[in-house]
């Protein structure tokens, strides 16, 4: 199967539907998956555990889905920049671990993805929280309900639709339904 190793972020405030989003999207990948959740979110739990010391060895695998649930976060990253190839990776409630320590990670990540065959997704609380080196790799965001002063948000100059996310946002937060949302292609 091809991919076309996109970086797509999913931005919402809790209890917007970000993990039921990605779980619809997980299951209908064919393909490898893994799921980095730092929280041990119950709808995950489906997903069997994989240890860490197992990912260097998962690549021989050709059709699974696993969970890394784990404590420290700099070392799951670091991880999954030397061993996960080939397989769509999600970070989970990236808002929680994402700072210079792991973004320098994620950053090589992000850009060697089309080479090692990953298709990304992030999930952030809000538009805010997102590093803007993301903001510059990423394909796509999906737009939930969020809670924030849009004209605060650093990197959104890295983008080169920026009133196509502020009017996608304002549409998001003025609608009646708290699930809705909107997705918008940034390159």
């Amino acid at each position: 199967m091809i991919r076309p190793n996109y970086v797509t972020v999913l931005v919402g405030a809790p209890n917007t539907g970000k993990t039921t989003e990605l779980l619809k999207l997980v299951n209908a990948i064919p393909k490898r998956a893994l799921i980095f959740d730092l929280n041990n979110e119950e709808k995950y739990r489906a997903f069997p555990r994989m240890a860490l010391g197992k990912l260097p060895s998962w690549k021989r695998e050709s059709k699974s889905k696993y969970r890394i649930f784990h404590s420290e976060p700099e070392i799951v990253i670091q991880s999954i920049h030397d061993n996960l190839r080939n397989a769509t990776l999600v970070l989970e409630d990236a808002t929680s671990y994402m700072d210079p320590s792991t973004t320098r990670v994620i950053r090589k990540i992000l850009v060697s993805r089309r080479h090692w065959n990953l298709d990304i997704f992030l999930t952030f609380h809000s538009l805010s929280v997102v590093p803007p080196v993301v903001f510059s790799m990423c394909n796509w965001i999906v737009l939930k309900k969020t809670n924030e002063n849009m004209k605060k948000i650093k990197g959104m100059d890295k983008l080169p639709n920026p009133d196509e996310l502020v009017k996608a946002w304002e549409k998001v937060n003025a609608h009646k339904d708290p699930y809705f949302q909107q997705t918008i292609r940034v390159q």
